[in-house]
């Protein structure tokens, strides 16, 4: 069977939480199932939720771990994204929120936008143009 999982099923698995029943049946529909569809908002939320517990290195570690698996189904190069911005030191939900707008610009020039000066000193020096707006102009 083919499904199409929520955050709180992959909460389950990486997640300290106190539901024994939960973690079995999010490890069985992994187990069991045909295909299992993560669309990546599932681990923009994921990484949100997981920040307060584990470091990001160790988040990255188990969304890779979890992109092995042969019948789980991610759009890998917006989560790939995500995870080259991880590496870098920045927020997984900035690479892809970056990667997807690119793309959606048809893959031409195009410049991130964000109040997030972090997020735009990563991006820049990952080598994407990226710029905090100005009020001036």
């Amino acid at each position: 069977m083919i499904f199409v999982a929520d955050t709180n099923v992959i909460v389950r698995l990486f997640s300290k939480v106190d539901n024994t029943q939960q973690v079995i049946a999010a490890r069985n529909l992994i187990r069991n199932a045909t295909k299992l569809i993560f669309p990546t908002v599932v681990f923009c939320e994921l990484v949100w939720v997981l920040r307060s517990e584990k470091e990001a290195g160790e988040i990255a570690s188990d969304i890779r771990t979890l992109l092995q698996l042969e019948n789980i189904v991610v759009a890998d190069d917006e989560v790939l994204a995500g995870l080259r911005m991880m590496d870098a030191g920045g927020d997984f939900s900035d690479g892809v929120i970056q990667y997807t707008g690119a793309k959606l610009a048809g893959g031409g020039a195009s410049t991130f936008a964000s109040f997030d000066r972090g997020a735009v000193k990563k991006l820049s020096a990952c080598g994407i143009a990226a710029t905090i707006p100005d009020a001036s102009s």
